[in-house]
């Protein structure tokens, strides 16, 4: 059996994608507009309190693109209004919401692992051992696919930190 190569990320490669990402994040207008940078919430909601921006979390899944929930069904698990495309999607939801929940509140996982909260995009996400992980964007993604293990431990060690935090103190 062949096996896949591993690649870990550098202190400088890390600094390098970092800065990418930061510089992205802060030039495009979306990921800005997603969430409150002086909330020092642990999950990433709007104003309105809904996150994942709306997106059904039942639907992700390999090849498939994540739909649309709507306003008629809804469940708020931890402070977060979650919204559903029907009433069947959210009772398998709040039959099992560890299953659906995005990781680091939804906040991108690769910013966790650089120490910062930034907007996750839902339609930008990887599943790593059945959990979701949300992105602020393909850059983003990129150096989480080089090393998802390596990436998450540092995400993990960092969310413990920052998880509290505004955004805008990061």
């Amino acid at each position: 059996m062949e096996k896949t190569p591993t690649f870990t990320l550098g202190r400088r490669a890390m600094l390098l994608g970092a800065t990418a990402i930061l510089a992205a994040a802060t030039a495009v207008g979306t990921p800005a507009e997603a969430y409150d940078l002086n909330s020092k919430a642990a999950i990433n909601v709007d104003r309105n309190g809904v996150i994942l921006r709306n997106v059904d979390p039942t639907t992700y899944g390999p090849n498939r693109t994540p739909q649309n929930g709507a306003a008629d069904y809804t469940a708020t698990i931890d402070g977060a209004i979650y919204r559903f495309a029907s009433a069947e999607a959210r009772d398998q939801f709040v039959a099992a919401p560890a299953k659906y929940k995005p990781a680091f509140g939804g906040f991108c996982a690769t910013g966790a692992a650089l120490g910062k909260k930034l907007d996750g995009d839902p339609q930008i996400f990887r599943f790593h051992k059945c959990q979701l992980y949300v992105f602020v964007h393909q850059q983003a993604v990129e150096i989480w696919d080089k090393d998802p293990a390596g990436t998450l431990a540092k995400a993990n060690a960092n969310w413990r930190k920052i998880r509290n935090k505004t955004p805008a103190s990061l």
